[in-house]
Protein backbone atom coordinates (compact mmCIF):
# COMPACT_ATOMS: atom_id res chain seq x y z
CA UNK A 1 0.00 0.00 0.00
CA UNK A 2 1.34 3.57 -0.89
CA UNK A 3 1.38 6.36 1.65
CA UNK A 4 -1.67 9.04 0.99
CA UNK A 5 -0.65 12.30 -0.42
CA UNK A 6 -4.35 13.37 -0.27
CA UNK A 7 -4.87 16.16 2.51
CA UNK A 8 -8.89 14.97 2.87
CA UNK A 9 -7.96 11.42 3.34
CA UNK A 10 -5.26 12.12 5.72
CA UNK A 11 -7.68 14.73 7.33
CA UNK A 12 -10.31 12.05 7.58
CA UNK A 13 -7.84 9.43 9.47
CA UNK A 14 -7.20 12.55 11.52
CA UNK A 15 -10.60 13.15 12.88
CA UNK A 16 -11.77 9.08 13.32
CA UNK A 17 -8.49 8.37 15.91
CA UNK A 18 -9.21 12.13 17.19
CA UNK A 19 -12.63 11.42 18.41
CA UNK A 20 -11.79 7.93 20.01
CA UNK A 21 -9.23 10.25 22.24
CA UNK A 22 -10.53 13.22 22.17
CA UNK A 23 -14.81 14.13 22.44
CA UNK A 24 -14.10 17.47 20.44
CA UNK A 25 -11.64 19.51 18.47
CA UNK A 26 -11.09 22.00 21.38
CA UNK A 27 -9.78 19.45 23.87
CA UNK A 28 -7.47 17.96 21.19
CA UNK A 29 -6.27 21.83 20.31
CA UNK A 30 -5.52 21.92 23.82
CA UNK A 31 -3.65 19.41 24.42
CA UNK A 32 -1.71 20.35 21.09
CA UNK A 33 -1.20 24.27 22.73
CA UNK A 34 -2.91 25.77 20.09
CA UNK A 35 -4.65 28.91 20.47
CA UNK A 36 -7.97 27.74 19.19
CA UNK A 37 -9.90 24.52 17.29
CA UNK A 38 -9.71 26.32 14.05
CA UNK A 39 -6.44 24.21 13.11
CA UNK A 40 -7.33 21.20 13.88
CA UNK A 41 -10.82 21.56 12.12
CA UNK A 42 -8.55 23.18 9.07
CA UNK A 43 -6.19 19.93 8.97
CA UNK A 44 -9.57 17.58 9.22
CA UNK A 45 -10.93 19.29 6.01
CA UNK A 46 -7.99 18.95 4.42
CA UNK A 47 -7.70 22.79 4.19
CA UNK A 48 -4.26 22.79 5.11
CA UNK A 49 -1.76 20.48 5.87
CA UNK A 50 -0.53 19.13 8.80
CA UNK A 51 2.84 20.75 10.04
CA UNK A 52 5.62 18.40 10.08
CA UNK A 53 6.77 19.43 13.15
CA UNK A 54 3.27 18.67 14.91
CA UNK A 55 3.16 15.08 13.20
CA UNK A 56 5.29 13.92 16.45
CA UNK A 57 2.95 15.18 19.24
CA UNK A 58 0.24 14.29 17.02
CA UNK A 59 1.03 10.42 17.14
CA UNK A 60 1.90 10.24 20.68
CA UNK A 61 -1.51 12.19 21.85
CA UNK A 62 -3.48 10.00 19.39
CA UNK A 63 -1.56 6.88 20.27
CA UNK A 64 -1.16 5.84 16.95
CA UNK A 65 1.52 5.06 14.66
CA UNK A 66 2.20 7.81 11.66
CA UNK A 67 1.58 5.07 8.79
CA UNK A 68 -1.67 4.84 10.20
CA UNK A 69 -2.17 8.54 9.33
CA UNK A 70 -0.39 8.51 6.11
CA UNK A 71 -2.52 5.25 4.80
CA UNK A 72 0.27 2.55 4.98
CA UNK A 73 -1.20 0.60 8.08
CA UNK A 74 -5.40 0.13 8.29
CA UNK A 75 -4.87 0.07 12.31
CA UNK A 76 -4.14 2.79 14.40
CA UNK A 77 -1.35 1.11 16.29
CA UNK A 78 1.18 -1.45 14.37
CA UNK A 79 1.26 -3.99 16.59
CA UNK A 80 4.13 -5.64 15.40
CA UNK A 81 6.27 -3.32 16.07
CA UNK A 82 5.76 -3.94 19.98
CA UNK A 83 6.05 -7.91 19.36
CA UNK A 84 9.06 -7.04 18.09
CA UNK A 85 10.73 -4.85 20.92
CA UNK A 86 9.17 -7.09 23.63
CA UNK A 87 11.59 -9.63 21.74
CA UNK A 88 14.42 -7.97 21.59
CA UNK A 89 14.39 -6.67 25.31
CA UNK A 90 13.89 -10.32 26.29
CA UNK A 91 17.30 -11.46 24.11
CA UNK A 92 19.23 -8.74 25.85
CA UNK A 93 17.71 -10.22 28.94
CA UNK A 94 18.47 -13.46 28.47
CA UNK A 95 22.08 -12.68 26.93
CA UNK A 96 22.81 -10.80 30.37
CA UNK A 97 21.03 -13.35 32.16
CA UNK A 98 22.73 -16.38 30.98
CA UNK A 99 26.01 -14.33 29.52
CA UNK A 100 25.57 -15.85 25.76
CA UNK A 101 27.88 -14.36 23.82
Amino acid sequence: MDYLTDKKEIGKRLKNIRKEKYKTQEAFAEALNLSDRKTVSKWETGETEIPITRLADICRLLDCDLDYLFGKIDVPKNQTNNVMVETEDLEVTLEQQYMVV
